[in-house]
């Protein structure tokens, strides 16, 4: 896909950058967790295939309330957090601008990146059925990960399509960490730094994180106050985002719900910040 180039990036273009860096990244990758792994023989390989049956333990559990899938989230958050290894990736994924920034704000970006990842991973992994399988095939050693990394080879296949999948592990006192993800020879690192330094170029790392805030209440998460939690602005805006995208859906016009979605957006932002 060829994208614009810096003088042509327009604010809207942003948006759909940073939108394209996540629906090309993240469903193929949670492919991972969505699908029986086969014939392992390598430590790595085993590894995931552990943590594949717990994500998928978390997910055959009803979710009838939001109380519920809060719960079941935080579980599967307590999965995601120690296989991704969101530090790495997120100082991977801001490359020399990383060093750069202050406690402060490598904190809130580092925040913002793992739940955004995680809401849009959860949000797609939900809408995919069981129809997959994944093959495992070669483990060798690689430098990716630093001493002791590995990477791993798989295929995952669809009925209609195959997928390449190359896993760089990292290893911990408890066995390895994501560190990257390639699918289809596009590292999904190297995708998110692309995109983002596109934003950061064009409006700043304020405007990189106004837009990772934006994109995460699109995908049913909110952003943390500094202590940690969603802010109350965020948390009734994502309410008012949801409410009149429904209002605006009754009408069938996909027009009027992105207005609906919009309107209702700014109206639960202007209450919680009250």
């Amino acid at each position: 896909m060829t994208l614009p180039s810096r003088s042509q990036v327009s604010s809207r273009a942003l948006s759909r950058a940073l939108s394209r860096a996540l629906s090309r990244a993240l469903p193929l990758s949670a492919l991972l967790l969505l699908c029986a792994p086969l014939a392992l023989a390598a430590p790595g390989a085993e590894f995931l295939e552990a943590r594949v049956r717990e994500v998928r333990a978390h997910l055959a559990q009803p979710t009838p309330t939001p109380a519920e899938r809060a719960r079941v989230d935080a579980a599967l958050m307590g999965v995601v957090r120690p296989l991704m290894s969101f530090p790495k990736m997120s100082a991977a994924v801001m490359g020399r601008r990383w060093p750069t920034l202050t406690a402060e704000q490598q904190g809130r970006f580092l925040g913002l990146f793992e739940d955004l990842v995680f809401h849009s991973y959860t949000r797609r992994i939900r809408s995919v059925n069981d129809d997959y399988t994944v093959e495992y095939g070669e483990e060798r050693p690689s430098a990716v990960g630093g001493a002791g990394g590995a990477e791993v080879d798989a295929v995952a296949k669809t009925p209609r399509a195959e997928v390449e999948l190359r896993f760089a592990l990292s290893p911990t006192a408890g066995g390895f960490e994501v560190v990257d993800v390639v699918i289809d020879e596009v590292s999904l690192v190297e995708n998110y730094r692309e995109e983002f330094a596109k934003v950061v170029v064009k409006e700043g790392l304020e405007g990189l994180f106004g837009r990772m805030e934006a994109q995460l209440v699109k995908e049913g998460g909110a952003p943390r106050a500094p202590g940690g939690a969603p802010t109350e602005a965020a948390a009734e805006e994502v309410k008012g985002a949801q409410k009149g995208s429904q209002k605006g859906s009754q009408t069938g016009s996909q027009k009027g719900a992105q207005k609906g979605a919009q309107k209702g957006a700014q109206k639960g932002a202007q209450k919680g910040a009250q």
